[in-house]
């Protein structure tokens, strides 16, 4: 099976054989959507896409740690110690600190 460029998709020995101009445009490219994408996130309906999706990853995150049985065990240590800090609000709030940054 030949290597497969993860960027562009292409077998890599015809990513190989292509000039370093093309390889520019294409990079310039991904730059103008990366910069697009979060210049959209920014906008006002970007956010509310990225809110609801905020939301639902808290309930997930929250639903896998009620059901496993090691997680509870943990959560009733950290609260008997008075502890009292909503684990999976924090894992979905440094997610978007991530997306924010870049």
């Amino acid at each position: 099976m030949a290597d497969v460029d993860q960027v562009s998709g292409l077998p890599k020995s015809m990513v190989e054989k292509v000039d370093k101009s093309e390889k520019l445009l294409r990079l310039d490219a991904n730059k103008a959507a990366s910069e697009q994408l979060l210049s959209d996130i920014a906008s006002p309906s970007g956010q509310v896409i990225i809110h609801r999706i905020q939301s639902q990853l808290l309930n997930r995150i929250n639903q896998l740690m009620a059901e496993d049985a090691e997680c509870n065990t943990l959560k009733k240590l950290l609260v008997g110690m008075g502890v009292t800090i909503n684990m999976g609000e924090k894992a979905v709030t440094d997610l978007l600190r991530l997306l924010e940054k870049k």
